[in-house]
């Protein structure tokens, strides 16, 4: 269900205004490492691909991420 729900051909973004009022401690070092490579331009894919990580795990971290709305999809 988790990977059904993000696209692997869609860009995401930062809410750089979102995580600056939330706390390091808040997240989890994935979710770091992820939100690390979120920069508008790149797919989900290149991100899954460079993280040498499984799918599942990344795309349940864009998952708590657009849940909890620190990124969003980016406009077609």
């Amino acid at each position: 269900l988790i990977e059904e729900t993000i696209r692997f051909e869609e860009v995401l973004l930062r809410d750089d205004v979102a995580i600056s009022a939330l706390k390091t401690e808040q997240l989890t070092a994935q979710e770091h490492a992820v939100l690390a490579e979120i920069d508008g331009k790149r797919r989900v894919r290149e991100i899954i691909e460079q993280s040498h990580q499984s799918s599942f795990d990344i795309c349940k971290t864009f998952y708590r991420l657009l849940k909890s709305r620190l990124v969003r999809r980016k406009a077609a």
